[in-house]
């Protein structure tokens, strides 16, 4: 599936929202893409457990991903920890075929992206898989990603545990948007900037 060019609206979750809006302010106000050292926003403790944290390296001008931090609802999700390796060899090659792109993308256009797939959990109950990826650097260059991974479900409660196992057909993104920093949609509020943004 091709990506779409969007707003920030495009984003269900409002935590991710808050998360994205953090990023868009500090690329507005440094005229392109932001340092993951001055990326600071209330209450990041408490998203941490849908979390990753990835080093960009590159191999031949292809970007690679290194897990440097993930969170604990992301370990049960998975079932496996990503901690300090690559994620095409996490996922393996067959889901490799159809995610690495998105993060690719990602970083090719140092933009943030939003994709939602849709999964079942082990009792059958569908989830739609939301991932935020937010990219930063220094000047052209994107060295870290943090990946946002919210699960959210129409009958309510799901089983986390082994949400992303494994599945014989291939994942299918039926939401995947660049997001746009200069779209309409998005007008910082005051909140952003006053209780969500800590500059170190």
């Amino acid at each position: 599936m091709s990506s779409t060019s969007a707003g920030p609206s495009i984003v269900k979750s409002v935590r991710q929202r808050q998360l994205l809006n953090v990023w868009l302010w500090l690329f507005r106000k440094h005229g392109g893409l932001p340092a993951a050292a001055g990326y600071e926003v209330d209450r990041l403790e408490d998203e941490k457990p849908d979390m990753m944290f990835y080093a960009v390296t590159y191999d031949r001008d292809s970007p690679r991903y290194k897990s440097t931090f993930e969170g604990q609802r992301l370990i049960a999700a998975f079932g496996t920890t990503a901690q300090g390796r690559f994620l095409d060899e996490v996922i393996g090659p067959e889901r490799a075929a159809a995610i690495i792109p998105i993060y690719d993308e990602c970083v090719a256009r140092r933009r943030p992206s939003y994709t939602i797939r849709r999964v079942t959990d082990v009792n059958g109950r569908e989830v739609d898989y939301e991932r935020l990826l937010l990219p930063f650097g220094h000047g052209d260059q994107v060295d870290t990603l943090i990946a946002s991974l919210k699960g959210i479900s129409a009958e309510g409660r799901f089983e986390q545990k082994d949400l992303m196992r494994p599945d014989p057909a291939a994942p299918l993104h039926f939401v995947h948007a660049i997001i746009d920093p200069g779209h309409k949609d998005w007008r910082p509020s005051s909140s952003v900037i006053a209780d969500n943004l800590v500059e170190i």
